[in-house]
């Protein structure tokens, strides 16, 4: 049985917390705990007198793990212990209270909920979660011990806002809130549509969202979100702007398994890079070998292969913005570059706002294009592109990579190339 007890001491002022990963040899459990295993507090309802504390733990039941049946929760009284010189908190004895919990599962994700009533303003507590089934029970995981006084300072809302796109298309507007009030209403708006809502992320289906019937498009333009409850207001702002635009979606396009397809044009899903005397094609753009892509020696974009995969073209390029949609993402891992994915539902949109790389997931019918790189020119010379969206040269060489011979081989000229590749047939 794996347990873990961690410690944090300093004078007068010490945490307590226990964090449960697995318990696979004794128990058959094999769980992981959702933020180090620690349980959450809120407060839900609150008097002059005292405060009801709603209590969360939740985890994952990984592939060989038993299931879960039974939960509950107790809660007890934490006091200072030692001298002056050093103290830390431990458990008070004998005030242990077994507190109303419920087990909510969806397929291998388990939240246990405990509600604690009439808590006393300024009395210092500890929370402490059990689950198990007909073999046995352990416990899984502590709240930080918690003291809470009468008061606005700790249950007036404050708020802050995160922003990322979930599957390439939902925004997801990921609210914030230090408060320990969770009595507090949401207030999101997105542009001139808006939410009233008690739960703290919103999703907005971009392709959900409606152009103006005139000329087709709309933008959406600046974020929104003010938290009201009984003991203040807190409001903040997210920059973000989108335009929505009517387009004639291709129902053939999407994930085609080794490339997505976009606007008929199927692109590679990963870069194609020289290790020692040989090329490979990635399958994602994670690659090992970040060193900017030199062009014809590190190709970061080629387009599309049947037998062979070869550096895409203008039109391609022009397919790609007609029936693609595509968002910016800063620097990061990758460098900075466009997220594209397919038009939907008679939609594309496109967003300049510069969106948070560590947020970056790329779906399986998108493709991650870096904005910057080298490019050579008919003439030899090279020069570096920063912002321009593609390793593009107006009179770039055309390549062709053949997987046969893992050699890339110049076909012709083109006015405009890129280094993703598209399959030829």
């Amino acid at each position: 049985m794996k347990r873990n007890f961690i410690w944090f001491v300093s004078l007068f002022c010490v945490l307590v917390i226990t964090a449960c990963s697995d318990y696979p040899d004794e128990w058959g459990f094999d769980l992981t705990a959702k933020d180090d295993g620690k349980v959450s507090v809120g407060i839900e309802s609150v008097t002059e007198r005292s405060y009801d504390a709603i209590l969360t733990e939740e985890f994952v039941i990984n592939s060989f793990g038993k299931n879960v049946t039974s939960a509950r929760m107790v809660i007890c009284e934490v006091e200072i212990y030692g001298s002056s010189y050093y103290s830390y908190y431990r458990k008070k004895e004998n005030t242990e209270t077994e507190v109303t919990a419920t087990i909510q599962q969806n397929g291998s994700a388990i939240t246990v909920i405990g509600r604690a009533y009439s808590l006393e303003w300024g009395k210092r507590y500890c929370a402490i979660c059990y689950v198990g089934n007909n073999e046995g029970e352990f416990p899984m995981g502590e709240s930080d011990s918690f003291v809470f006084y009468y008061g606005s300072d700790y249950l007036k809302p404050q708020i802050s806002v995160s922003l990322s796109l979930i599957d390439g298309h939902v925004l997801r507007v990921n609210v914030s809130d230090k408060s320990a009030y969770n009595g507090t209403k949401y207030t999101i708006k997105f542009g001139d549509i808006s939410s009233v809502q008690t739960n703290r992320i919103k999703d907005w289906d971009l392709y959900e969202l409606e152009v103006t019937p005139k000329n087709g498009e709309k933008e959406y333009s600046g974020i929104w979100v003010t938290a009201e409850n009984e003991w203040g207001t807190s409001e903040v702002y997210a920059h973000y702007n989108v335009r929505i635009c009517s387009c004639n979606s291709r129902s053939d396009d999407g994930d085609k398994g080794d490339c997505v397809r976009i606007g008929g044009v199927d692109w590679a899903k990963g870069n194609l890079v020289r290790k020692s005397n040989t090329y490979e094609l990635q399958s994602n753009p994670k690659s090992d070998d970040q060193s900017r892509f030199s062009y014809g020696t590190n190709a970061d974009y080629l387009a599309h292969i049947g037998a062979k995969w070869a550096t895409p073209k203008s039109d391609d390029f022009k397919a790609l913005m007609e029936y693609g949609s595509w968002q910016w993402y800063g620097a990061g891992f990758y460098g900075k570059g466009k997220l594209f994915i397919p038009s939907k539902k008679g939609k594309r949109f496109y967003s300049t706002t510069e969106m948070d790389m560590n947020e970056l997931e790329i779906p399986d019918d998108g493709i991650f294009m870096v904005a910057g790189g080298y490019s050579k020119s008919s003439s030899g010379s090279s020069r570096y592109d920063v912002g321009v969206g593609y390793y593009v040269c107006e009179d770039a060489y055309e390549f062709v990579f053949t997987s046969s011979s893992n050699r890339l081989q110049e076909t012709s000229t083109s006015r405009q190339s890129n280094l993703r590749p598209v399959k030829k047939n």
